[in-house]
């Protein structure tokens, strides 16, 4: 039984992104069976989750870190409070160890519904905040982020 909680009209909820399968904006992010938790892949991601921070899941299909198809590569600068983690089928030889999850069988990349060069930025409470392709759209998704931390209070 997977918890039916979601937030697809939170403000830290960017709407779009993914139309196919796959957690949405506002899902839990680990919505899956107990056989794939156990999957490499899925190992290694459920335990650098467990941190409290923001994540950018970076899919990469290239055969070599940081490769071209790295949406984070060009999106400029990133915040100080997000922690990107690179999700690849390909093991590196030199590979920033701590910020690479190695999916040999592909069951992350299965269950996610993502593809190489998508990226999905989820909340430090597990929920998907946004995903997508592109420095355009991760850039648009870091700034309305930013925005809603930076935004002047209401006066009474």
């Amino acid at each position: 039984m997977s918890l039916a909680i979601a937030y697809p009209d939170s403000p830290l909820t960017v709407p779009g992104g993914g139309t196919g399968g796959g957690p949405r904006p506002g899902e839990r992010l680990t919505q899956i069976r107990a056989a794939d938790a156990q999957s490499p892949g899925w190992t290694i991601l459920r335990e650098k989750l467990r941190s409290p921070a923001w994540h950018l899941l970076v899919f990469d299909g290239s055969e070599e870190p940081g490769g071209q198809d790295h949406p984070a590569a060009g999106a400029g600068p990133l915040p100080v409070w997000m922690e990107t983690l690179t999700i690849s089928r390909h093991r590196h030889r030199h590979d920033g160890g701590d910020h690479r999850v190695w999916d040999p069988d592909g069951t992350v990349h299965d269950t996610l519904a993502a593809t190489d060069g998508e990226w999905l930025l989820v909340r430090p409470d597990g929920h998907l905040s946004a995903r997508g392709t592109g420095d355009a759209g991760l850039r648009a998704a870091l700034d309305r982020l930013t925005s809603l931390h930076t935004a002047e209070p209401a006066r009474a």
